[in-house]
């Protein structure tokens, strides 16, 4: 994985890989090797834990796909019984812990004000509830520019949206603009890197 993969990154990748197999909901937690909140250098792989074998099963079909423009080896790694980490031992309430690892950047009120905007920009052509709720949470954790251009994007889009499966196609757009800011920023961390001077 690249060294600057968060576990942000990871959850909804799994997420979006696992809900093909129709076992979205059954990733437990994501640990990254050094990195994350210790103070040592992201060592390029995580732990993952399911809550089924099912799911950790399905998960080994990725093996050798593309995660952030890089090619990822997933392979089983078990162990007796699940340690939750030591920043949570000894708290009763070790599921919010799980629960936060995924970083909201947007609230869900400011998600939902921004999808009002946008329905409102539309003219009538975007209703509020062609973006359910997997969308809403999947903006939430764009940053606020990014979630602000999907949303243009699908604006844009509207006429062209199947009748049936509109909220799919309109997760594919924000997918598609969620990339494309990712590998500029990508594109651009890699020129800002200072050069050598002989």
């Amino acid at each position: 994985m690249p060294y600057d993969t968060k576990v942000e990154h990871i959850v909804p990748w799994l997420k979006t890989i696992l809900k093909r197999e129709g076992c979205a909901g059954d990733v437990h937690a994501v640990r990254l090797a050094g990195g994350g909140t210790s103070n040592r250098k992201f060592r390029g792989f995580a732990f993952v834990d399911f809550k089924s074998r099912k799911a950790a099963k399905k998960c080994r079909k990725f093996h050798n796909t593309l995660f952030r423009g890089r090619k990822v080896s997933i392979e089983p790694c078990s162990r007796k019984n699940y340690s939750y980490p030591k920043s949570t031992k000894g708290e009763d309430d070790v599921e919010g812990d799980v629960k936060r690892q995924l970083k909201r950047l947007v609230d869900s009120d400011s998600v939902d004000a921004m999808v009002k905007e946008a329905c409102f920009a539309s003219e009538g052509t975007l209703r509020e509830h062609d973006l359910d709720e997997k969308l809403r949470s999947f903006l939430s954790l764009l940053p606020r520019k990014v979630g602000v251009a999907a949303l243009k994007a699908i604006q844009k889009q509207t006429s062209k949206a199947p009748r049936t499966s509109r909220a799919r196609y309109f997760m594919g757009i924000v997918k598609k603009v969620s990339k494309q800011h990712w590998d500029k920023s990508e594109a651009k961390r890699k020129r800002v890197t200072p050069r050598e001077q002989p």
